[in-house]
């Protein structure tokens, strides 16, 4: 891009055409060219033996991705990482081994969109189900980390698929961008100061 941008990523100079590989089998999700100095950021995620990628546009927002097994989880990873909403959305639901990896993968690739990973509180990520629709909101410590994202707006898509004897949840979440992307580097350490 003909400048120094800091950035948590991995630089990687590579001839026009030369493929992506990743450490499993997986297909590219999205292909798209990014303009916000990160060049062609490719995201990754990977569960049971599947990988997927998605190379993300910063014109569009910012995108996460996961990929995880559909299992139920100890109830003591409820209580570390779930609010007690998401708590009592997963003992309403009709299938509540989907209806946790379905609220732990969204929240994870809300964290991947916007460049923190899990460095944040899991409960500072709030997400639940209504009317048909996933949502997300922001709370506390993640709340000022999302301030050029519309995480409210989410764009959320999950896809159920069948592996072997297991199903894997493979969620999707872009963040429509609201103001100028900084690095995910100066805005944790903006929200930390």
């Amino acid at each position: 891009s003909g400048g120094f941008h800091p950035h948590r990523g991995i630089d990687i100079a590579a001839p026009k055409g030369t493929p992506v590989i990743a450490t499993a089998d997986g297909r590219v999700a999205c292909a798209e060219y990014n303009k916000g100095g990160y060049g062609k950021l490719v995201k990754i995620a990977h569960a049971g033996g599947i990988a997927i990628a998605a190379i993300e546009d910063a014109n569009q927002g910012a995108i996460g991705i996961d990929i995880e097994e559909i299992t139920a989880r100890d109830p003591s990873f409820l209580e570390n990482f779930f609010t007690t909403q998401e708590r009592e959305q997963i003992e309403s639901a009709a299938d509540a081994k989907d209806m946790q990896t379905a609220i732990w993968a969204i929240k994870e690739s809300v964290l991947k969109a916007l460049g923190v990973g899990a460095r944040v509180d899991m409960r500072h990520i709030e997400v639940f189900h209504s009317r048909s629709q996933w949502h997300a909101k922001a709370l506390q410590e993640a709340s000022s980390l999302a301030a050029p994202f519309a995480v409210d707006m989410a764009q959320i898509h999950l896809v159920r698929r069948p592996h072997g004897s297991k199903t894997l949840l493979i969620a999707q979440v872009t963040l429509p961008m609201l103001a100028p992307r900084m690095t995910s580097l100066q805005s944790f350490k903006e929200a930390r100061a």
